[in-house]
């Protein structure tokens, strides 16, 4: 469950994530941004499951969407993202801020992202 948003870069630099050498799953994962038409992001050695990476359709559960982050990049009251997340990977039960995400067990949905807003 993280957040990447409006990172700049150079144009033909990734400005979000960059798995480079690394391999790995990210999971919850938002990476957006307002500074380039699309965000680009090296998806080579990551893979993202249930997350939205703006520009990248790939994956399992995953969506192209706009977040609609408030000013503190919590999901805004009109995001398509509440919900949208899978609890069976949370390493905790408490977001960015410790407030509790709703179920660990995976029975319930969590809202992708770093902060649990409902």
């Amino acid at each position: 469950n993280n957040t990447f948003a409006h990172n700049l870069a150079k144009p033909t630099s990734p400005s979000g994530i960059f798995c480079g050498l690394n391999t790995g799953t990210l999971y919850n994962t938002i990476v957006w941004s307002k500074h380039y038409k699309i965000s680009q992001v090296s998806t080579s050695n990551c893979t993202f499951k249930s997350s939205n990476v703006q520009g990248y359709t790939g994956g399992t559960g995953n969506k192209n969407e706009d977040p609609k982050f408030t000013s503190t990049y919590s999901l805004g009251t009109s995001s398509g993202l509440f919900d949208a997340g899978t609890a069976t990977s949370l390493p905790t039960n408490l977001d960015i801020l410790n407030n509790p995400r709703p179920d660990t067990t995976g029975l319930k949905k969590v809202d992708m992202g770093a902060y649990e807003v409902k």
